[in-house]
């Protein structure tokens, strides 16, 4: 978080300097009132730059999330129908899903060390729907 913050000022104050320099190489006359203005919007500008990045970012793994997370759990399915356990088959979907839909791989692979690391299996599938944005399962109808 800190570092987030640290990089809406840098922007904020990079942003007006790169302005600055840019309309003093115009050698145009400018008002002070213009560039002041300017540069304020500049540095306004440069403070949110970086939570509208986040923001797609976000939006993009979300929808990463929400296109894979069915195939993912097909292949889930077919793992645990041929006869392979669920820690076993939670690995082979990360894996398998690596090519295709690397978001929903990292996920499943953080699943997977979770379970590794002795987490209930619960309790590391809550995690797994926290960290996704995933509906309880008891509001989803099937």
């Amino acid at each position: 978080m800190i570092a987030f913050f640290g990089f809406k000022v840098f922007f904020a104050i990079l942003f007006p300097c790169l302005l600055y320099v840019a309309i003093l190489s115009l050698q145009k006359p400018f008002t002070s009132l213009h560039v002041s203005l300017s540069l304020i919007v500049a540095a306004i500008m440069g403070f949110y730059l970086p939570d509208g990045w986040l923001k797609f970012v976000t939006l993009r793994r979300q929808e990463m999330l929400e296109k894979g997370f069915p195939d993912a759990l097909d292949l889930l399915v077919v793992c645990v129908e041929a006869g392979m356990g669920l820690d076993q088959a939670i690995s082979r979907v990360s894996e398998e899903m690596r090519l295709t839909n690397r978001v929903i791989s990292d996920e499943f692979k953080v699943l997977n060390l979770e379970l590794r690391a002795g987490m209930a299996r619960r309790d590391a599938l809550r995690n797994l729907a926290f960290r996704c944005g995933i509906a309880d399962g008891k509001s989803r109808r099937s």
